[in-house]
């Protein structure tokens, strides 16, 4: 009886603690499942609607430019109700080098792309975000190079080719939560500010849902 008592006790001690783990929230990533063409695969258009005056490259090296003009390009998919967060590599420049990170550096520079995701919206990352001081990268050509000194440097991208490596590197990442009521999801990137030489490059939508996490 002693015996059947402890196996009991065990039992119901710790089946709560599994069936807690088992319903662990978090983040899971659909992108798959429902997203067309999150990467420019092929440098295709394929899955998204397009509208814009911009000039560029378009879809190209397996990523998306848009210069000089307006943009708005989004998917809009059929998903269960709930919690979901977008996210896409992607920079913004307002203006030309020269004035544009003037701005930047006086905090007077007016970011006009946004990523949105239904009625919500946020500000895309500055090409300016992220500077370096030293051109390790192999890529001799297309970068925007800032003197500020004699010997002072500092470089950023001035091509897809550069830009695309700063995504590989892992930076301008840009996230937005919304909540879907309706069954459908729409997002993606617009600008409707027409101002020379702005430029929006971007690769790699993500697109999750807030849920159960099965552990593997």
């Amino acid at each position: 009886m002693k015996r059947l008592f402890v196996s009991f006790l065990l039992m119901t001690t710790l089946c709560p603690f599994n069936w807690l783990k088992a319903q662990t929230q978090g983040w899971i990533d659909i992108t798959n499942e429902y997203v067309q063409n999150a990467g420019f695969d092929y440098n295709q258009t394929t899955g998204w609607h397009i509208t814009k005056d911009a000039g560029g490259r378009g879809a190209d090296i397996n990523a998306m430019e848009f210069w000089n003009g307006t943009f708005d390009m989004y998917q809009s998919i059929q998903v269960p109700n709930g919690k979901y967060r977008v996210s896409v590599q992607a920079y913004f420049r307002a203006k030309d080098n020269d004035t544009g990170y003037q701005e930047h550096l006086n905090g007077t520079e007016v970011i006009t792309g946004r990523l949105y995701a239904n009625d919500d919206e946020v500000t895309l990352a500055s090409i300016y975000a992220h500077p370096f001081t030293q051109n390790n990268t192999g890529i001799n050509s297309g970068w925007w190079e800032y003197r500020s000194g004699w010997n002072s440097r500092t470089y950023f991208p001035n091509s897809m080719e550069t830009g695309i490596y700063m995504f590989r590197e892992g930076h301008f990442n840009n996230t937005i939560e919304t909540e879907v009521t309706d069954g459908t999801l729409k997002f993606g990137v617009i600008n409707t500010e027409m101002v020379a030489n702005n430029w929006c490059l971007l690769d790699n939508f993500k697109v999750e849902k807030y849920g159960v996490v099965v552990p593997a």
